[in-house]
């Protein structure tokens, strides 16, 4: 489960998220997409842990992801600066989660 509380987070002055609210229950693969600049690589880096919130409330699976090893147990996140993503598809993507992450379910993505 992913709840996010009314997330607000800013690099420096610049607001990039402000009051987000976000609820899924169900077990999903996520993707964001959307203009340049409107925050969804920051949700990502909120979500797997990398970034604190600057106000609100993020749990995965009830507990804070914020620097925490079980974040990834939980999320898999890759940026699109990764260095594969120029030569990886989705699926190649999803084989590397199978293998690092023990909660993976391979037939889901299948789905």
């Amino acid at each position: 489960m992913i709840k996010v509380n009314k997330v607000h987070y800013s690099y420096d002055s610049t607001k990039i998220l402000n009051g987000l609210n976000l609820l899924e229950s169900d077990p999903i693969i996520l993707g964001l997409w959307g203009r340049k600049g409107t925050g969804e690589t920051t949700l990502m880096k909120l979500l797997a842990g990398h970034l604190k919130p600057d106000q609100g409330e993020i749990t995965l699976f009830g507990f804070n992801p914020y620097n925490r090893n079980q974040t990834s147990d939980h999320l898999c996140y890759m940026q699109e600066e990764h260095p594969f993503s120029v030569i990886w598809k989705v699926k190649d993507a999803l084989r590397f989660g199978d293998y690092y992450n023990p909660n993976f379910d391979m037939n889901f993505t299948n789905d």
